[in-house]
């Protein structure tokens, strides 16, 4: 029952916390392409053949053990660039 004068608000659904690397589509199981990379290691994955939407984590960086950006194994970008000549005076480093 609602009252003259008031909106009914929707109640807006938290999103469960992403505890996994998902690339294929919880739909249809087929696999998924990147749409969106956040800073905090997530991504927005996105199905082009149903459409489907989903969250999933990206891997971790060996070398310094941080979100890499990516579905795939593999060192982050601050990592690789300090690896190929990013460091100073062109010295290879750690990217700690």
């Amino acid at each position: 029952m609602s009252i003259p004068g008031q909106r009914h608000r929707k109640k807006k659904r938290k999103n469960p916390p992403v505890t996994e690397i998902a690339s294929n589509c919880p739909t249809c199981g087929k696999a998924g392409q990147v749409k969106h990379i956040r800073s905090d290691g997530t991504v927005t994955m996105i199905c082009i053949d149903c459409s489907t939407e989903w969250q999933s984590l990206t891997e971790e960086c060996p070398v310094c053990g941080k979100p890499n950006g990516y579905i795939v194994s593999g060192t982050c970008e601050n990592c690789y660039k300090k690896k190929v000549g990013g460091g100073v005076n062109g010295k290879k480093r750690n990217c700690n």
